[in-house]
């Protein structure tokens, strides 16, 4: 839960930086060696500035903590049972994102409302939803991003969901040498594959194939542990500098940055569990909502309460206002969430 709350944390701070004028300098999706000159000439101009370049360029990293959670928690959830049933499994683990995915929906669709006065019909409802759960959306730049928010996620934890018994059943066998070198082998592939899928307007980093890396780290994680490699850790600070400024390196620096972070956590958790009680607890506790943060975040930052004068861009003024309305609305919408998910699990 405290790394949740970390990674939600960098997410929302990200999220609302990057849409202030100027700072919408992030290699998240598509790569673009300007962004990090960009980035250098705001740490320039002082502390503050550095704050918010900083979550604004380098907070979206955020997600690849969930998605090296996601294949960590799936693995440990996997290892301990006897049995398998592909169909129930599968069909859990979507229910539980349809869910998520429409209070995400319904919310982002009311705050269009409030801001714009316009209804969404049914038909176009039912089509975002539907574009979304099946992943559809998620393989071309136009539909990837249509609606504020995260739902592009959905589409990929649907296909990690799809060949995650594919991937457990290749893993059972296998040495930490050799998840390493598949790993990789996968980052070299993703490199190859990066400038003919952008020259196609189709956002790698959105699909399964461009996240299995970090996926494969989380699984690696579970199966073996974690131990502290310094020539690791130097060659991903490496990779991870390089890809700032080389497209060829662009793909690796999300399981670069994974490594890194697990890394840096693996060696300071202890100081602050015993120094720092607070800060686990505030984290935790972002932890256990923030799935309902994850999903109304986006969408809430587009009300034109939080918009600059222009109407364009965000206030940086207004974001202490955000960070607390968004705070009380994910209480009551992570207990819904997981109401809904105990009554469908009843009735399945």
């Amino acid at each position: 839960m405290i790394l949740k709350g970390m990674a939600m944390t960098w997410i929302v701070l990200h999220n609302y930086f990057h849409w202030l004028p100027g700072l919408g300098i992030e290699n998240e999706f598509f790569f673009n060696e300007a962004n990090f000159l960009d980035y250098i000439d705001g740490v320039l101009k002082g502390f503050k500035s550095t704050l918010m370049y900083s979550f604004a360029y380098f907070g979206h990293f955020g997600v690849q903590i969930f998605i090296l959670l996601s294949g960590y928690g799936l693995h440990a959830e996997r290892k301990n049972k006897e049995g398998f049933n592909y169909p129930v499994y599968f069909l859990g683990k979507a229910r539980k994102l349809a869910i998520l995915l429409l209070i995400g929906m319904i919310f982002a669709f009311l705050v269009r409302y409030i801001s714009t006065g316009e209804w969404v019909s049914a038909a176009s409802f039912l089509q975002h939803l539907v574009l979304r759960i099946t992943s559809i959306a998620n393989f071309q730049k136009q539909t990837v991003f249509d609606v504020a928010g995260p739902f592009w996620f959905f589409g990929l934890m649907i296909q990690l969901y799809l060949i995650f018994p594919a991937i457990y059943q290749a893993m059972k066998r296998t040495s930490p040498v050799f998840d390493t070198c598949i790993i990789m082998a996968l980052s070299i592939i993703n490199a190859l594959l990066y400038p003919w899928l952008h020259a196609h307007d189709v956002p790698m980093m959105a699909l399964f194939i461009g996240q299995m890396p970090v996926f494969i780290f989380g699984m690696a994680l579970s199966k073996h542990g974690f131990k502290t490699n310094r020539h690791l850790l130097i060659s991903s600070v490496i990779l991870f500098i390089l890809g700032q400024r080389h497209e060829v390196f662009f793909t690796s620096t999300f399981i670069a940055l994974s490594y890194i972070l697990v890394h840096s956590y693996a060696l300071t958790r202890d100081c602050f569990k015993k120094h720092l009680p607070s800060f686990n607890l505030a984290f935790g506790y972002i932890g256990s909502i923030s799935m309902a943060i994850f999903i109304i975040n986006g969408p809430l930052r587009t009300l034109p309460l939080f918009k600059d004068s222009q109407g364009e861009k965000l206030n940086p003024e207004m974001f202490l206002t955000f960070t607390a309305i968004l705070l009380i609305l994910s209480v009551p919408i992570a207990h819904i969430y997981t109401y809904l998910n105990k009554l469908a699990a009843r009735k399945t």
